[in-house]
């Protein structure tokens, strides 16, 4: 069995600050290596459950997020901006099943540990008018191939979204959320080994019956809520998004106003973009296109702006309590 990994770092064990997710604050270089900890518990469960081929993604910032040194030796890593499947780096149709780890629950989630969809510009995603986080996106993405989805790791908040539409996979809670900071979480040793098992089950399940896929009418729509000056996302935003075009205007430029001017979408409302696609990976890649105007911006804002690496302070001990930070390399 071909199994595929896609990783993002909010929704790992532990994770409750943007402190601990970006490259330069102070918690990142402990939580990267707990990031690697809980994709090898993965893929030793995947191994365990039957798997001989599997494909790790690092899917979450600037994607180089896992060192290679650090991923457990049976499994190849991708990593990197340049790609053409935002978080399924290497991902195709010949693959038997999908597990996502690391997974947070969509933009606008109350109380949600670091809750977005991709990235703060994108206030709510729809897909044929159903709110979706990453979860989603990636679920009808992998669905669209062909190949199913066997099992999502993150938080309880994430699995209560996922699970209507994701049905009846394997699910591992490794934290609770208590707001957008704040979290209860399991001990490595215990968040490990959930991941580990849920991992094997998802296998062992697969070879006894496949799971269906995820059903998409086509054409698909995407309808696009985008930030906007009230939010206070960005100091002076329409200022800084001149900044970020190519063209030397002299215009201020809502996020709204930018994407209609650059990208070919309709305007449906003072911060509302929509497009129609007659193939599910085609409006992925357009999302993921639309993203590449902010992304910058927006990883500077959180880095800037919304981290205080000064007044960072953790006890991990709790976390950690003797536990190696990568599992089972």
């Amino acid at each position: 069995m071909r199994i595929f990994i896609s990783v993002d770092m909010e929704g790992i064990s532990g994770v409750e600050t943007v402190e601990e997710v970006f490259q330069g604050l102070p918690g990142y270089h402990t939580f990267r290596q707990i990031m690697a900890g809980d994709v090898n518990a993965a893929v030793q469960g995947a191994i365990e459950g039957g798997a001989s081929d599997i494909v790790v993604s690092d899917s979450h910032g600037y994607m180089c997020n896992i060192r290679p040194k650090d991923v457990h030796r049976k499994a190849s890593l991708k990593s990197g901006m340049k790609r053409n499947l935002c978080q399924f780096k290497g991902f195709n149709p010949g693959f038997d099943g999908a597990l996502f780890i690391g997974y947070h629950s969509k933009a606008g989630t109350p109380d949600g540990i670091l809750s977005h969809t991709w990235i703060p510009a994108f206030q709510d995603v729809r897909i044929n008018g159903l709110s979706v986080g990453e979860y989603g996106l990636n679920g009808f993405l992998v669905s669209s191939f062909g190949v199913p989805i066997l099992m999502l790791s993150g938080d309880d908040k994430t699995i209560e979204q996922a699970r209507p539409l994701l049905g009846d996979i394997e699910y591992v809670e490794v934290k609770k959320s208590l707001g957008y900071f704040k979290g209860q979480h399991l001990p490595l040793s215990e968040s490990h080994a959930r991941i580990r098992e849920g991992a094997r089950r998802a296998l062992q399940r697969f070879a006894k019956r496949k799971p269906s896929t995820l059903d998409i009418a086509l054409p698909v729509t995407v309808e696009l809520d985008l930030c906007h000056e009230a939010n206070d996302l960005v100091t002076d935003m329409e200022q800084e998004n001149r900044r970020f075009v190519d063209d030397d205007t002299p215009q201020a430029l809502s996020d709204a106003d930018l994407i209609t001017h650059y990208a070919p979408v309709e305007r449906r409302g003072a911060e509302t973009v929509a497009y129609v696609c007659n193939r599910y990976v085609d409006a992925y890649n357009t999302l993921f296109t639309l993203m590449s105007y902010f992304y910058e911006r927006d990883i500077e804002w959180l880095i800037e702006e919304v981290a205080k690496p000064e007044e960072y302070r953790r006890n991990l001990q709790p976390l950690i309590a003797g536990s190696p930070l990568n599992f089972m390399q």
